[in-house]
């Protein structure tokens, strides 16, 4: 059976199977540390919640991982890392749902503290950008030549 597992994307789903309670998850929540090149490069196993680099409603993701975890799966397949399986893992997803917000959310985002907001025909609206790099970095590049400038002139 299919639920709908919003977070990472609106129209996310997961699969189900009760007769042996295989779960294909998706990307819901992954078991490979997608922020860590060394956890890719050793394809470490661990419980995670979905790509940080792009879930654009944190809440929605949170619920689908409480509902996930509900289901007591004995078999978990994810989109990125390696199925996990049996009581440490069904811990391990609890774990993850009752501390999603400390162990998922990451602390700074686009998304973090609103979602991007979607229906039936697509996105409707996404939260303005939390500063733009450019000018940012153009003004600490100012900042920094200032400063050097200034160092320059005392030693003399």
């Amino acid at each position: 059976r299919w639920i709908h597992t919003p977070g990472h994307s609106a129209g996310h789903v997961s699969l189900f199977r009760d007769t042996d309670r295989t779960l294909i998850a998706g990307d819901a929540f992954v078991t490979l540390k997608m922020a860590s090149a060394i956890a890719a490069l050793t394809y470490r196993r661990e419980m995670h919640g979905p790509p940080p680099y792009f879930t654009p409603d944190w809440a929605s993701s949170r619920r689908s991982v409480e509902t996930l975890a509900r289901l007591e799966p004995e078999v978990a397949a994810t989109g990125h890392g390696r199925p996990l399986l049996g009581s440490r893992m069904r811990e391990e997803l609890h774990e993850l749902a009752r501390d999603f917000g400390r162990r998922a959310v990451p602390s700074k985002g686009r998304y973090v503290g609103r979602p991007a907001v979607t229906d039936a025909h697509g996105v409707v609206s996404v939260p303005p950008r939390r500063g733009a790099p450019l000018p940012t970095m153009l003004l600490g590049l100012a900042l920094a030549g200032l400063a050097g400038a200034a160092l320059g002139r005392a030693r003399r």
